[in-house]
């Protein structure tokens, strides 16, 4: 499974994105596509309104939905029996 990873991708002790940890939590988790995107779709709007509000910037925003983005991809790939694909800029990325 890929949630532990993205527990380390995520602060889930910063006031602002401490949910955001619980949702790529419950991506990693789903069962099946559609709990997949239904999760995602809940972290998007959240990410969404949290820049609303004026509590993260534009790229932060953008650096999380990549997060977000990676993970559905990720847990997809897992449902489908196909591999993962690893965090760019990690050390298990060719360059």
């Amino acid at each position: 499974m890929t949630t532990r990873p993205i527990a380390r991708l995520t602060d889930a002790r910063h006031p602002v994105t401490a949910f955001l940890a619980k949702y790529t939590s419950l991506i990693g988790e789903a069962e099946d596509d559609q709990g997949v995107h239904v999760s995602a779709g809940h972290a998007t709007g959240y990410l969404q309104a949290l820049h609303d509000t004026h509590q993260i910037d534009a790229d932060t925003l953008e650096r999380l939905r990549h997060l977000v983005e990676w993970t559905r991809q990720n847990r997809i790939h897992e449902l489908d029996g196909l591999p993962v694909l690893p965090w760019p800029g990690s050390p298990n990325v060719k360059k």
